[in-house]
């Protein structure tokens, strides 16, 4: 089973300075969180607690409102240094290099409110604002000097396909494309990692158009785009004021849409969505509460990593879906009887196969033990679970 630990600043020392935490992350390559609150970032779960702010890092306070010190987003390069944006403040983005250094940054030579940031293949960092559309910006080659640091660049609905410049999230799918909830719809940048080595239109805002019946539109159109998440499927979770949309991996397609009416969801205003890495599990925060889904994508791996298959056994009752997590990416598997004969196949999404425990031609099977065979992307096949079927 599941259980929950609040990490709180009565319970966590180093959580004691901050009030209202906005985010929080774990380090991709250390046993280490992070979180940004009005007050600094804290890092915990860790050998050294600390909280930072202004008298021991680049985190400055809010012009003209020095009770805050806004850390309002939280990313980590290929390298694992840790970027912050400083909402409001000189440096709007600050990053604590792998020494222990502090630097800050100025893209705009002017204080950014920039609420979302998010680094893509090669290191760029993209900043989501509340009102000045979407910056990006890269490091030269030595850190601690801005003298070879190309231009940040900056789009707008002035300047691109964007339709507002109010930018309220941004997510790197597992192909590198950038997608952006906007004001006003969903763009998506194709190939971010080259906006500052190519001209080309991949490098630009495109905006989706999608087909219904006989007519088209663009995705979202004119709809608010509060949160966007990539399950392991490289598929779009998109949040609105309307719900929330699971979106085919070009965003071309609706495959689900929850709101209040259909689903447990406690409200239509989607703030943000999360998605569990192994099992595909994906959480939505709205206005008034927290609501799960179980997804039937989860995040795969370049091997078979702790195969689970639930339920296992299955009970005889039982008509539900028959999951399995822990599989290479995109695995083709194949459900096998005792005998060896064939009773049904299908693509994994990312690393989680869903099976609802129906031969091919959908007709039931029989009580039995049944074998979970894998053939990953390289044409390799292994018997990577078992599976009993009660009478």
């Amino acid at each position: 089973g599941s259980f929950w630990t609040n990490y709180v600043n009565f319970n966590v020392d180093v959580l004691n300075p901050t009030f209202d935490i906005i985010t929080a992350r774990e380090h991709p390559n250390r046993n280490e969180v992070w979180a940004g609150s009005f007050y600094g970032a804290s890092r915990f779960l860790h050998t050294a607690d600390e909280h930072f702010y202004s008298d021991n890092s680049a985190i400055l306070s809010k012009e003209n409102d020095p009770s805050f010190q806004i850390v309002s987003d939280i990313d980590f390069d290929k390298s694992g240094r840790v970027w912050m944006t400083n909402l409001g403040s000189q440096n709007p983005l600050v990053v604590l290099d792998n020494d222990g250094t502090w630097y800050g940054f100025d893209p705009a030579n002017a204080p950014l409110f920039v609420t979302r940031m998010v680094i893509d293949n090669a290191d760029n960092v993209w900043m989501a604002t509340t009102n000045d559309g979407l910056w990006v910006y890269t490091k030269g080659n030595i850190l601690s000097s801005t003298s070879d640091d190309p231009q940040a660049l900056h789009f707008t609905a002035a300047n691109s396909e964007l339709q507002s410049n109010t930018i309220n999230d941004l997510a790197i799918d597992r192909n590198g494309a950038l997608w952006v909830g906007t004001g006003q719809g969903v763009v998506a940048i194709d190939c971010p990692s080259s906006v500052f080595s190519s001209s080309f239109s991949c490098t630009q805002p495109r905006r989706i158009i999608v087909t219904l019946g006989d007519y088209s539109e663009y995705l979202f159109n004119t709809e608010v785009v509060q949160a966007i998440a990539v399950d392991g499927g490289n598929r779009k979770w998109v949040g609105t004021t309307n719900g929330a949309t699971l979106i085919s991996s070009n965003g071309e397609e609706e495959i689900l849409q929850l709101t209040t009416e259909n689903s447990p969801l406690p409200s239509n205003t989607i703030f943000d969505i999360g998605i569990l890495g192994r099992t595909g599990d994906v959480f939505f925060a709205t206005d008034i509460g927290l609501a799960s889904f179980i997804g039937d994508a989860s995040q795969g791996a370049d091997e078979h990593t702790n195969v689970e298959v639930y339920p296992n056994p299955v009970e005889a009752n039982y008509n539900g879906p028959i999951s399995v997590i822990g599989l290479v990416s995109d695995a083709y598997v194949k459900v096998m009887d005792s005998k060896g004969r064939l009773v049904y196949q299908a693509q994994a999404l990312g690393g989680k196969f869903v099976w609802d425990g129906l031969r091919q031609d959908d007709t039931a099977i029989h009580p039995g033990v049944y074998y979970i065979i894998s053939v990953s992307p390289n044409g390799e096949e292994s018997i990577v679970a078992t599976m009993a079927i009660k009478g």
